[in-house]
């Protein structure tokens, strides 16, 4: 990723609970200082979830929220006001 030359780095994930996602928020964290993590599951809890079953690595045993990921990260930037997404 091109993250270190951005002033912010928001992740986007749909954790299956409160503690997937306070751990990812504490990995990144550490990988970059200017890394913060938005758990759209939190806004919007009937969301597909992320999981490992639904990666193409894994057989792809569910189905994957990654479309519909896409669309709720760019409705909570609009909630957010935030105009300039884009590094």
């Amino acid at each position: 990723t091109f993250g270190a030359d951005c002033p912010e780095l928001t992740f986007f994930i749909a954790a299956p609970d409160a503690s997937t996602a306070l751990k990812a928020s504490a990995v990144l964290g550490k990988l970059h200082r200017q890394a913060s993590v938005v758990d759209l599951a939190a806004e919007w809890p009937h969301m597909v979830r992320d999981s490992e079953d639904a990666l193409f690595v894994h057989g792809r045993k569910q189905v994957s929220g990654a479309n519909h990921k896409d669309l709720l990260l760019f409705a909570h930037l609009a909630k957010q006001g935030v105009r300039d997404w884009v590094c």
